[in-house]
């Protein structure tokens, strides 16, 4: 009986053991190490001194392994393969040309690509989830502008952007990106429509008021872009785009009225 008693222990304490290793816990384990190595890189790529950046290859190799681990022991969980999204999208941007740096913009639509089959794969999973949305239509419009012979990725960012406003129109910033691409692409009648269909959400927002004034200007439409640069001026009175539209006076400041009525 205690030889019994001893083997039902035992594989008790194996099992406890071995469950780390694998399934939900594993995942969550492994997801857990890469956030903090996640950051830890963020911070030394950051740093001003030398010797911390050098350890930047260190601490992404130990993300990119844990995040692997994790979406092997959990490949259904979108949160795990978006955020090994997020960070090789990280490291496309470092490559990005800026002021100062040529940059290797070769290099940077590598990555983007390679970060591109992440967000892919999480919207699979998460087809209605605007934050995966969100990130992935930005991923998308920066493969378009650094890759001129890309002709497909701002049409999937601004069917992406309109998932994501239909998934939760509570967010302002995918209805203030998708009004930006309509209006760049040429399409204001398209960039009203958003604009005022956020307008439901945010009545009283003067970036998206501003987004239909002027989308209404470009159709033509003189009374409606009035009536939103009227709504702008009550919201902002100091607005001097919306003033000079509307043929006003530019705003006298705090500093100017003491000077004149002294």
């Amino acid at each position: 009986m205690g030889t019994i008693v001893f083997a039902v222990i035992a594989f008790g304490v194996a099992a406890a053991l071995a469950w780390p290793a694998s399934g939900p816990y594993r995942a969550d384990h492994s997801y857990r190490l890469a956030l903090i190595a996640q950051n830890q890189y963020q911070q030394v790529s950051q740093s001003q001194q030398q010797q911390q950046q050098q350890a930047a290859p260190q601490y992404l190799g130990r993300a990119q392994s844990e995040f692997g681990h994790a979406i092997a022991a959990n490949p259904w969980e979108a949160s795990y393969i978006e955020s090994r999204g997020r960070l090789v999208a990280a490291q496309a941007q470092a490559n990005v040309p800026k002021e100062g740096s040529a940059g290797n913009p070769t290099e940077a639509v590598r990555l983007y690509r390679e970060s591109l089959k992440d967000y892919e794969r999480a919207v699979g999973l998460q087809p209605r989830n605007p934050y995966i949305l969100s990130a992935y239509a930005d991923v998308l419009l920066k493969i378009g502008e650094l890759d001129n012979s890309d002709t497909t990725s701002r049409p999937k960012a601004i069917q992406a952007l309109r998932d994501a406003t239909a998934g939760n129109p509570w967010r302002l910033q995918p209805w203030q990106l998708l009004g930006a691409l309509l209006a760049n692409n040429n399409d204001p009648s398209g960039a009203l429509a958003v604009a005022e269909k956020a307008l439901v959400y945010f009545p009283g927002n003067v970036d998206v008021l501003r987004q239909a004034a002027t989308a209404a200007e470009k159709l033509g439409d003189k009374e409606k872009a009035k009536a939103y640069w009227e709504k702008i001026v009550v919201a902002a009175p100091s607005d001097q785009q919306a003033r000079s539209a509307l043929g006003l006076p530019a705003a006298t400041t705090t500093a100017e009225a003491s000077t004149s009525s002294g």
